[in-house]
């Protein structure tokens, strides 16, 4: 059974579209694998180091570091190529009513909230 944890709240840090859009790059660039490693990159750079992730160099690197293309990351961050991508996964949040961070949705039917063990 996948899962997939939505990050859909503005953090002190930075809005967390940016990071989505990293991630949704990740998916469409290397499949669930290359998403799995930047997300886990990402929660773990946030959670663990406080990185700054809504700043795009410090989440240029976090991606460069994770597997993907820094050229492409920066250009991703400087446009709205995949807004709209990350504007249904934040609507699909909001209607399945994720009101934590992080979430884990399984098969969009079940959903655990808050961290886990």
């Amino acid at each position: 059974m996948g899962y997939k944890t939505i990050l859909t709240v503005v953090t002190r840090q930075g809005q967390t579209a940016q990071l989505e859009a990293a991630i949704a790059l990740a998916r469409r660039e290397g499949g669930p694998e290359l998403e799995a490693r930047v997300r886990a990159t990402l929660v773990r750079a946030h959670h663990d180091d406080g990185a700054a992730l809504g700043d795009h160099e410090v989440l240029t690197s976090l991606a460069e570091g994770a597997g993907l293309d820094r050229a492409v990351v920066e250009a991703l961050l400087a446009s709205d190529d995949l807004g709209y991508e990350v504007r249904a996964d934040e609507a699909t949040a909001r209607m399945i009513g994720v009101e934590k961070v992080p979430t884990f949705v399984f098969d969009r039917k079940f959903a655990l909230s808050g961290p886990q063990p």
